[in-house]
């Protein structure tokens, strides 16, 4: 068979993923570049939250042009051991994706709640930080459960590679990314919309409307998973992922635009005072 099986009767589906390819992934390295310091004390004086976007832009980019490179290059359905790689891959950077996302919502919950009447709070003597270690430490448990419940085989008819999550691990993933997101983003939002300042306001709002396209796009792309009992065909499969990576990326981008450093640490800091 083929290093590369795709539907016999729609040729179009070919050019238009590479087509999408190509777009997406200077699009994120654009991304990328854009919040990326252009000097080493720059680099070297980032905050945390600076930091992790970045992390999250990168981390799309890899994960985009290496499923380019699995799809088109060497091709899922070459062997067992590409197919495997191919359902590997995705999970480590969906996941680390994830992962980058929630610290960084994390943070940004720490600048709005870390000043109490008591003085500064450190992360972990905050209460709200402490809270959202609870969600983060859940989506490692289910990282992990992915890992294990992972499907990678060649289907005898065709050679075709088919990957997935079985249901045991499918479900987890729905759950816990609903509840990070919707808590993080509450936790975030709450006190800033209460803020006179109507920069706070906007950012809160803001917040939420990327929350709920995040949320979207993740829910799509768990159901499309599920219709299809966890088993779907690589390109399917990496393309959806890609799809909920991309779409989270450019949420983040879009709701850092603010600051021309990639931060909206400005923007929050109006609500403590």
């Amino acid at each position: 068979h083929d290093s590369a099986v795709w539907p016999a009767d729609q040729d179009y589906l070919r050019p238009i993923m590479a087509t999408a390819f190509l777009v997406v992934i200077p699009m994120m390295a654009v991304f990328a570049v854009l919040r990326c310091p252009m000097t080493f004390d720059r680099f070297r004086s980032m905050s945390i939250v600076k930091a992790l976007v970045l992390c999250t832009m990168v981390d799309s980019f890899i994960f985009v042009w290496a499923s380019a490179i699995l799809l088109f290059g060497v091709g899922t359905s070459f062997s067992g051991a590409a197919c495997s790689v191919a359902i590997i891959w995705c999970i480590t950077f969906y996941a680390s994706s994830k992962v980058f996302i929630y610290l960084f919502l994390m943070e940004r919950v720490h600048l709005v709640h870390q000043y109490t009447v008591a003085g500064r709070l450190s992360r972990f003597r905050s209460p709200w930080y402490r809270a959202s270690s609870v969600f983060f430490v859940l989506w490692l448990g289910v990282v992990v459960v992915m890992a294990i419940g992972r499907i990678a085989e060649l289907r005898a008819t065709d050679g075709a590679c088919i990957i997935g999550l079985k249901i045991y691990a499918t479900v987890p993933m729905l759950v816990v990314d609903a509840a990070v997101n919707i808590f993080l983003t509450t936790a975030f939002v709450v006190p800033i919309a209460r803020s006179q300042f109507h920069k706070a306001r906007r950012l809160a709002r803001n917040s939420c409307i990327a929350a709920v396209a995040a949320l979207v796009t993740s829910f799509a792309n768990i159901v499309v998973l599920s219709v299809q009992h966890g088993h779907q065909t690589s390109y399917v499969c990496l393309a959806s992922c890609g799809i909920d990576v991309v779409v989270n990326s450019a949420i983040i981008f879009i709701i850092t635009c603010g600051d021309r450093d990639g931060g909206d640490s400005s923007d929050i800091t109006s609500v403590q005072h």
